[in-house]
C-alpha cells in the first residue's frame, strides 16, 4: 500500500497536542537535541534500547474536512486490514433529560465488561513464558537486546514464524487475500524482528510508530518480538508499529488500538460476538424513556496503561479532567459504547472537536464504538481516566 498517498488517516499536530511531551517526560529528554531528517517523508527520532526517550518534531494543521465517524470498525481499512471498514457518519450523542439509568446487577457486571466498583488490583502480567528459539537451521541468528542485564530476559522469538512472515511479504500485494491476512496476523506477534534506525518514526498521521524489519539472512541481529514489546514499552508510551516502512511504503501498520486488543485477547482477530454497538450515520439522541446499564469500563475493556495514554492526549487538547464510563443498551439491540465527557463547546471549533473524536479511535481497538456526551447526562457514573 502507498503509506502516504492511500491512507485516509486524520493528520493531527501531535506536538501541539502534547503527546510527545508525555512520551519523553520520564527521561527528561531535551526536545532541542532531537535530530530530524528534513529530507525524508518520515519524521524520526531515537528511542534507545527499550527506554522511554523520545522527542519527535514537525507539525501539520488539523484537516479541513468534517469527520463524522467515530466507530472503530469503520476506520479506514488501509491502516491494517484486520476487518472490513465502511465509512459512516456518527457524531456526538445528545441525551434528553430524565434518561432512565439502571445500575448493572453485580452478577452481570463482569460479563458485560462493566465494573461498578473501582478495582484495587495491580496490573497483571498477561503474557506467558517467552518463546525459546529451537530452530538454529533457519537463516537468522538472534542476539538479546543489549539493554538487558539479565540473560534470562532476552527476547527470544520464533524464527520459524519470522521465516513465514518473510515468505508472506514476498507475495505480490494483489494476491494477498483473506487467507494471507489470517496467516500473517497469526504469526506476526511472535516472530523475531530487527528494529530500524532510528527506532521510532513519525507516520503521515503524525502518530509515533516503532519500526521493525525482517532481519537480514545469515547475519546476527538484535531481536524484537511484538508480544514482549507490548508491556515493555509500546503500550506505556503510546506507540504503534510499522512493519518494513521503506520509500514511502509500508507492509503493515498496527495502531495503538490494535496492539491494545492483542495485549488483552492474545490475537489480532476481531471477536465476531463482541458486545460493542454498530455506529449509525448522523447524530444520535438517547430517548428519555430508554433504559440502559451504566458503569465504569473494566480493565479488560480499557486497561490502565491505555487510560493513562488517552488521558494525556485529551489533557493536551484542553480537557482538564477527562472521564469515561460505559453504557450498555443491549436490551434495545444497540450494544455497548464507551462514553467520554467530550462535547463540541469544550473546543475552539466544531472541526477541532470532530478531529479529536476521530483521533481517539487510534488508541482503541477498531471495533470499539464510543461517543461524547455531557457529563451531567451520566452524572455520578463517569470516572477519571
Amino acid at each position: 500500500m502507498r503509506f502516504f498517498d492511500d491512507l485516509d488517516i486524520l493528520r493531527l499536530d501531535l506536538i501541539c497536542m502534547g503527546i510527545f511531551d508525555f512520551l519523553k517526560k520520564k527521561k527528561g529528554v531535551d526536545a532541542s537535541s532531537a535530530e530530524a531528517n528534513v529530507n525524508a517523508d518520515w519524521k524520526t527520532d531515537k528511542f534507545d534500547e527499550h527506554s522511554n526517550e523520545q522527542a519527535l518534531s514537525g507539525s501539520t494543521e488539523l484537516p479541513q474536512e468534517n469527520i463524522d465517524e467515530y466507530h472503530e470498525e469503520e476506520r479506514a481499512e488501509e491502516i491494517a486490514p484486520i476487518a472490513e471498514a465502511t465509512p459512516g457518519q456518527p457524531d456526538a450523542v445528545f441525551v434528553e433529560e430524565n434518561v432512565s439509568v439502571v445500575e448493572p446487577p453485580e452478577e452481570l457486571a463482569e460479563d458485560d465488561g462493566i465494573d461498578t466498583v473501582e478495582s484495587s488490583k495491580s496490573d497483571e502480567d498477561i503474557f506467558g513464558e517467552q518463546i525459546q528459539d529451537k530452530h538454529n537451521d533457519l537463516p537468522f541468528s538472534e542476539k538479546p537486546p543489549t539493554s538487558s542485564e539479565n540473560p534470562g530476559d532476552a527476547y527470544m522469538g520464533n524464527l520459524e514464524h519470522t521465516a513465514i512472515i518473510d515468505q508472506l511479504l514476498r507475495v505480490p500485494r494483489e494476491e494477498r487475500n483473506d487467507d494471507w491476512v489470517g496467516n500473517f496476523l497469526s504469526h506476526v506477534a511472535t516472530a523475531s524482528f530487527a528494529c530500524g534506525e532510528p527506532q521510532v518514526i513519525q507516520g503521515p498521521d503524525n502518530f509515533p510508530y516503532f519500526q521493525i524489519f525482517i532481519p537480514e539472512a545469515n547475519k546476527p541481529f538484535q531481536c524484537y518480538v511484538l508480544e514482549h514489546m507490548l508491556n515493555d514499552f509500546l503500550l506505556e508510551n503510546g506507540l504503534g508499529v510499522a512493519l518494513e516502512p521503506r520509500g514511502g511504503e509500508v507492509e503493515w501498520v498496527l495502531s495503538y488500538g490494535d496492539l491494545l486488543h492483542y495485549s488483552v485477547h492474545r490475537t489480532f482477530a476481531i471477536p465476531p460476538d463482541h458486545p460493542f454497538g454498530k455506529a449509525k450515520e448522523g447524530d444520535e439522541t438517547i430517548q428519555s424513556d430508554e433504559e440502559m446499564l451504566v458503569g465504569s469500563p473494566s480493565e479488560h475493556v480499557l486497561p490502565k496503561l491505555a487510560r493513562h495514554v488517552i488521558k494525556s492526549f485529551l489533557q493536551a487538547q484542553g480537557v482538564q479532567d477527562p472521564k469515561v464510563c460505559l453504557i450498555d443498551r443491549s436490551k434495545n439491540d444497540k450494544g455497548q459504547d464507551l462514553v467520554f465527557n467530550l462535547v463540541p463547546w469544550q473546543f475552539e471549533s466544531q472541526q477541532h472537536y470532530r478531529a479529536i473524536m476521530q483521533a481517539l479511535g487510534w488508541f482503541l481497538p477498531r471495533y470499539y464504538s464510543y461517543i461524547g456526551a455531557e457529563e451531567r447526562a451520566f452524572e455520578g457514573h463517569f470516572e477519571r481516566l
